[in-house]
């Protein structure tokens, strides 16, 4: 009795998932493009995307992009409104440019609404 059949299926699935995790690697090792489109009624100060600053965004503005680099394709904003220091995160796939719409939901629980348009 040969443990052929099962070595060959071992391979096969160790092949799928290098495959996969050097398509997820490629995809966030090149510079994205972000922005931050506010679609609250509050403003956004200090907006920082990934460590580059963006400045402040006023309610219903949106920023220009600022190119970054996103460790395993994952953008950290961080931001102020009405004093309040509040982040997110978002995961940011299958293409370079990305407007993230960001809308509050309750600032003291620190909660936002972000829709990441691929463009």
């Amino acid at each position: 009795m040969s443990n052929r059949p099962l070595t060959v299926k071992l391979i096969r699935k160790n092949i799928y998932i290098s495959l996969l995790a050097l398509f997820l690697f490629s995809s966030c090792s090149s510079p994205k493009a972000i922005r931050i489109h506010n679609i609250s009624d509050r403003d956004f100060d200090d907006v920082t995307v990934a460590g580059e600053p963006l400045g402040s965004i006023p309610a219903g503005s949106t920023s220009e992009y600022v190119n970054v680099k996103l460790p395993f394709c994952y953008a950290i904003i961080k931001m102020h409104i009405d004093g309040t220091y509040i982040n997110g995160q978002t995961l940011n796939l299958w293409a370079n440019r990305f407007t993230h719409e960001i809308d509050i939901i309750d600032v003291e629980k620190g909660w936002l609404s972000i829709d990441v348009v691929r463009e």
